[in-house]
């Protein structure tokens, strides 16, 4: 599990909410070097495995859906509608 190390206090990597914590967009970069950017939903993503879905992120709304993207959504999936942080896939 990664934390984050930008100099920002309480992201949670693994939490999706419904209420949002940050303002979509914001990029941090946690301790295992991936950016982490936050997103709304704007459909269902499956859980899955490590590394978790892939999917694409949309600016400038910074909306994520499963798709051919290059981020991956936490690996217990988020829900439509709701605020979750997700991970670039390359470093």
């Amino acid at each position: 599990m990664a934390f984050n190390i930008t100099p920002s206090l309480g992201m949670d990597f693994d939490q999706v909410s419904t209420i949002p914590a940050f303002r979509v967009g914001n990029k941090v970069v946690g301790n295992d070097g991936h950016d982490y950017v936050y997103v709304l939903a704007s459909g269902t993503i499956a859980a899955a495995a490590s590394p978790g879905t892939v999917v694409v992120v949309t600016e400038p709304a910074f909306t994520a859906a499963s798709g051919a993207g290059a981020f991956n959504a936490p690996i217990a999936g988020v829900a439509s509608g709701s605020y979750a942080w997700v991970r670039k896939t390359a470093i």
